[in-house]
């Protein structure tokens, strides 16, 4: 073993898990706890699932944070990574079963290729414009000059 593999061992004696991010802030389950618990959250659920949801896990959830961060309870850590472990492989599941999009096998073509300088078409349209703008008014002005000729004639 290396000087520097024990001094990280010795400065970290608990390696966290890679997914440890996967844990919110405590104060993030508080308030998916409390807007559970809103009239109208409890009106949504009622008319997507046709029950009410528990919220209580979001109050167990928030718990096992407040456990693991203030009082490092690596116990509570991992029942909260397990937790969010499972909501990630729903989420990615239900995407999986979704049978309304075609998945890709590659990517299309010229997806990596440069956009085009928005600035740019942009301009030329602008200049676009202003010159139809300048020879509306050149046609105008010729039509004008020409009954001014007119009623000076008369």
């Amino acid at each position: 073993m290396s000087m520097t593999e024990a001094d990280g061992e010795r400065n970290n004696p608990t390696p966290f898990p890679a997914d440890i991010n996967l844990i919110r802030q405590c104060s993030t389950y508080m308030e998916e706890y409390k807007d559970c618990k809103r009239i109208q959250s409890r009106i949504e659920q009622y008319y997507t699932d046709g029950k009410l949801q528990d919220c209580e896990t979001w109050l167990r959830d928030f718990n096992s944070c407040v456990a693991f961060r203030e009082h490092n309870d690596i116990t509570e850590m991992n029942k909260l990574l397990a937790i969010e472990r499972q909501k990630k492989a729903d989420r990615i599941k239900k995407v999986k079963d979704n049978n309304v999009w075609e998945y890709r096998q590659s990517p299309p073509k010229g997806w990596s290729e440069p956009l085009p300088d928005y600035a740019e078409i942009k301009k030329k349209k602008n200049q676009a414009a202003e010159q139809k703008l300048k020879e509306e008014l050149l046609q105008k002005n010729k039509r004008a000059e020409e009954e001014l000729r007119q009623e000076i004639n008369k």
